[in-house]
């Protein structure tokens, strides 16, 4: 009897630890997590907001780190080269992910008339080789790599997934809009996972997904737009599950692919905001290269969108629904809407 008793104290004793556990588990406030990686070459930064952010982690580094298990990313460098290398002979076929992303560039080429073309790789490589000298290309060279430069002659079958390159000796790639890409890719991915804030920076281009709970995220933190003296310019809000890019044209090589060479204008930088990574990277490239009313006049046009681009000569032009996202702006900007 005496033994019966001592083994019933003892299980009371462990359902009581095992209360006392689980209470503590599921009371335990959420914690912020920072891991990064570096993905095609890019590198990539997550910020994760939540209760199990080890067991997401694990999840994370399992499929980011093992080319196998990521197979939406895995060896699109290779086969990109592959799709040169056929170009004017034969089709390429893509998975999914990579097929989507040509079809993505192709489009945003047509929407913006060409200032965005990933034909133009050869131009910018033959630029590149001269960022850092006072010497520029020689026209006969920008016009030989011109005749290749053409993302109408980018043929795309969806139905068997292949692209094809018209011309003998096109080349593409997609960079400018590659930080994108892999922040919408990483999103889907940990979308089935439990966490209450998720924040995904690469490059240029912010992401921020957030569920019920995540009111301490301070989205207007990431999104303060300073000077080269670290003085505020403008700062952003309401940016929660929304993606974000900025872009510097001063310190970037932007291209006019109808010509060949650099653009000029007045532009200092370029904010984007919309729901999706890949898109508003694509959108603050072409406005960058287009100019501020041409670049807004096309954001005004496209649903879900909006844009701010700060001047050299201290204007901030907004697009027709861009004042939801201005928090605040230093003295000294004028703000002027283009409806």
């Amino acid at each position: 009897m005496l033994r019966l008793q001592g083994y019933r104290v003892r299980i009371a004793i462990l359902a009581i630890l095992a209360v006392l556990i689980l209470a503590r588990c599921i009371g335990r406030s959420p914690e912020l997590s920072i891991q990064e990686y570096t993905v095609l070459d890019h590198k990539l930064s997550i910020t994760l907001y939540g209760k199990r952010n080890d067991a997401v982690f694990y999840h994370v580094n399992r499929i980011l780190t093992n080319p196998e298990e990521g197979t939406g990313i895995a060896g699109m460098g290779e086969q990109i080269d592959r799709l040169c290398e056929m170009a004017g002979t034969e089709r390429v076929s893509f998975n999914d992910d990579l097929f989507m992303l040509i079809e993505k560039s192709v489009n945003f080429a047509r929407i913006s008339n060409g200032m965005y073309d990933p034909t133009a790789a050869p131009l910018y490589r033959l630029w590149a080789l001269y960022q850092s000298s006072a010497d520029q290309p020689s026209r006969d060279d920008v016009y030989r790599l011109l005749e290749t430069v053409d993302y109408s002659g980018i043929r795309i079958f969806p139905e068997t997934k292949e692209v094809f390159l018209e011309q003998t000796g096109m080349r593409m790639d997609m960079e400018e809009i590659t930080d994108g890409y892999i922040i919408d890719w990483c999103a889907e991915m940990m979308a089935e996972y439990d966490f209450i804030g998720l924040i995904l920076e690469c490059g240029n281009v912010t992401r921020y997904v957030l569920r019920r709970g995540a009111e301490e995220i301070d989205c207007s933190t990431r999104h303060e737009i300073t000077d080269r003296k670290q003085l505020p310019v403008l700062s952003l809000k309401n940016c929660e599950n929304r993606a974000v890019a900025v872009i510097y044209p001063q310190g970037r090589l932007i291209l006019d692919p109808r010509n060949g060479y650099p653009v000029r204008n007045t532009l200092w930088c370029v904010v984007t905001i919309g729901p999706d990574a890949l898109s508003v990277d694509a959108l603050a490239f072409i406005i960058a290269a287009s100019g501020a009313r041409q670049g807004i006049g096309l954001i005004n046009d496209m649903p879900f969108f909006d844009a701010l681009c700060v001047t050299r000569n201290r204007e901030v032009f907004v697009s027709k629904r861009g004042r939801t996202y201005l928090g605040s702006h230093a003295a000294g900007y004028s703000v002027i809407d283009m409806e």
